[in-house]
């Protein structure tokens, strides 16, 4: 969705970014939870978040 080498976000993984928030209801009924996450450090995607968007900086 954003690469750490990438300016702003994937334009095709943003538009669907943009309909997860109506998931979790449905999800957590289920018992399920949905992680939304990108490899840019956080620092560089502050500016575009506007679901929660935990940080998988370092992570393998």
């Amino acid at each position: 969705m954003f690469s750490p080498d990438w300016d702003e976000g994937c334009p095709h993984c943003s538009f669907w970014a943009d309909n997860f928030n109506g998931s979790p209801v449905h999800l957590n009924h289920r018992d399920v939870s949905f992680v939304a996450i990108s490899r840019a450090p956080l620092a560089k995607i502050e500016r575009f978040k506007k679901i929660p968007r935990p940080g998988s900086q370092g992570a393998r």
